[in-house]
Parts: structure tokens; C-alpha cells; sequence
């Protein structure tokens, strides 16, 4: 009987290349028909309900399954073996991605979970077949559940809705007076305005183009045809307090059309700018979002938010000081993705 779990030493490189194939395929099957399944169970294709059973068990499943069918075809032994599981997991995440049209944020977002969710699902699966080598199909069948299990468990879990406070400030090298106009209009913001920063130079986010109040309503507008409102609550001269509207799906349809500000995962609700005097002719300038959000992974959430607003604030702020300073915008070129 031939020991399945040595490599073929007698296959054709073009064999070995169909069975990887073969591997690859049925791997990115498992991933794209759990689709299906949150459609069926929510009505829409929204991974946020089933966050946990995509980040954490898909890539687990994947990993076993792929571990368990290199070494059914005999492709792969030892290391070699939990290597190419690996990666081929990768892979199959970016792949899945690419199909799907996933915004490079949420690709960034959710591979540091499939990475080491596959890597567990690998060494698990090595660790199943040592202890019971003859059962693949057993062992095949227990991991390919895990998803779907993790699934079932998030529809009737409740996670907790927790509110963060975003905060950025500057110091300005110019009076409250040449401070004050730029919180109400800021018109043909260029792209070389401000500082470089992760989000808006690396992965996508549209940079700001105006701002400017109209009655009681500042509208912003950024690249990409990107639009929002902030409705002006209080505005004393040294304070401007408002709450967030999202008239149109602008802001999702350009950096994530899974996350909505506006939703019941996630809730941008309120900002302002608060302008404190410092001696030297000079002023401290404050920025700071609050939002609330609902996932199971809001500790993590919370990261990005720390990240992605920080950057958006740092670098408003860093418009505003330039032009209260009257500095010449940086010379400085890129690529928005």
C-alpha cells in the first residue's frame, strides 16, 4: 500500500502543477460558496454579521483542508507541507479578494487574521491526521464546519456597541483671527496640501478638496466625488461643535461598500474643533471625531479607526496651518489608489 503521506517522488512537474491546480481551486471554492450562506442568512451579502466565521474560521478551514489535500496528492511532506498549505491560504484570500472586489483597506484590514487563522488551521490539521491518519474524510469533514458553526453562532450573539473619541491637535504659528475663517471655508484644496500619512497616501482614502459653511450645514467635499455633511450644533468663536450626515452612499462606495458611517456596525456621529489661544501670537487647534461602533472585533476596529481618522485629522490640521501660516503647499507627488 502506498504511504500517502510521503510525496510522489515519480510525478511530472506537469502533474504536480495540475494537482496544485485542482488544490487551489477547491480551496477558492470553499471560500467563495460561504457567500451563499450570509446571503441566505441575512438577506444581502454583509460580512459584518458574520465577521468572525470569514476572519477567523474560513482561513482556519482553508488551512486544514489545504494541508489535508496537498498530502492526500502527495505534493508536499513535512515543513514543505505546512509552507505550501500556508501561502496557498494566502493566496486563496487574495484571490477570493480579487473576485469579490474588496477595497484594498479592507484586504489590508482582514489579512492579518487570515494569515494566522490559516497558519492555526494548518498545524491543527497536522496535528488531527498524526493522531488519526486513516480518517481524511472524517477529519476533512470536522474542519470544513468550523465557518459555518462560527456562522451560526454570530446570528444569534449580540455584540456590544462601544463609542471611541478620535482626537488630533496642531499648534498654529498664527493669531485666533487668521485661524478662525479657515473652519468655515476652505475652497481648492490640492493634493499636495498637507502631510503625507498612511491612509490617504498608501491605501486610498480620498484626501479633502473643500469645506465650507452654508448656514447652519458645513459640507465637505473630497476626491472622488466623496461628500458629507456637518451640521453646526454650536459655534462660539473659539468652539464649532456638529454632527455628522451622510446623504449618499459616497464615502462607502470608495473605501469600503461593506461599512457604512452611517450604520448599525458603525457610527460616525459627532466632531468639532476647539481654538485655544497660546501666548507668542500663536494658537493650539483641535480636531476630534466621536463614533460608536458594534462589532465583535471593536478592540481591533478601534485600531484602524485610531489610524485611518488620526491620519484624516493630522492631516486637515496640517492644511489649516499652512494656510493660516501662508506656507506654499508641499512639493510633493503621488498616486491615489
Amino acid at each position: 500500500m502506498v504511504d500517502e503521506r510521503q510525496p510522489d517522488p515519480d510525478l511530472s512537474p506537469s502533474t504536480r502543477l495540475i494537482r496544485g491546480g485542482v488544490v487551489f481551486v477547491l480551496l477558492l471554492g470553499i471560500a467563495l460558496v460561504f457567500v451563499p450562506w450570509i446571503i441566505a442568512a441575512t438577506g444581502k451579502y454583509d460580512p459584518m454579521i458574520g465577521i468572525l466565521s470569514i476572519l477567523v474560521g474560513l482561513p482556519f478551514c482553508i488551512g486544514a483542508i489545504g494541508r489535508l489535500l496537498f498530502r492526500l496528492f502527495r505534493l508536499a511532506k513535512g515543513g514543505s507541507l505546512v509552507g505550501v498549505s500556508f501561502y496557498t491560504v494566502l493566496v486563496v484570500f487574495l484571490a477570493g479578494a480579487v473576485i469579490l472586489r474588496e477595497a484594498i483597506i479592507c484586504v489590508v484590514m482582514a489579512a492579518p487574521f487570515w494569515a494566522f487563522s490559516g497558519w492555526l488551521g494548518v498545524v491543527c490539521m497536522g496535528l488531527t491526521v498524526r493522531r488519526a491518519p486513516n480518517r481524511p474524510r472524517v477529519n476533512g469533514a470536522a474542519f470544513l464546519l468550523v465557518p459555518y458553526a462560527m456562522l451560526g453562532a454570530e446570528l444569534y450573539l449580540q455584540p456590544s456597541a462601544q463609542t471611541y473619541v478620535i482626537s488630533r491637535a496642531i499648534t498654529i504659528d498664527a493669531p485666533p483671527e487668521a485661524v478662525r475663517p479657515l473652519l468655515k471655508e476652505m475652497r481648492d484644496i490640492s493634493p499636495d496640501e498637507g502631510r503625507w500619512n498612511i491612509s490617504q497616501d498608501l491605501l486610498g482614502v480620498p484626501r479633502p478638496v473643500s469645506a465650507v459653511v452654508t448656514g447652519e450645514t458645513r459640507l465637505a467635499r473630497w476626491q472622488n466625488d466623496v461628500s458629507f455633511e456637518e451640521r453646526i450644533d454650536l459655534d462660539t468663536g473659539t468652539e464649532m461643535r456638529w454632527r455628522f450626515a451622510f446623504p449618499n452612499d459616497s464615502i462607502s462606495r470608495h473605501s469600503d461598500r461593506h461599512i457604512s458611517p452611517d450604520s448599525a456596525h458603525l457610527r460616525i456621529e459627532t466632531g468639532g474643533y476647539r481654538l485655544e489661544p497660546l501666548p507668542g501670537n500663536r494658537v493650539r487647534l483641535t480636531l476630534d471625531t466621536t463614533y460608536t461602533a458594534q462589532t465583535p472585533i471593536n478592540a481591533y476596529a478601534y485600531l484602524w479607526g485610531e489610524l485611518i481618522l488620526g491620519d484624516i485629522q493630522s492631516n486637515v490640521l496640517q492644511i489649516i496651518k499652512d494656510r493660516a501660516e501662508r506656507k506654499p503647499p508641499r512639493n510633493t507627488t503621488y498616486t491615489v489608489l
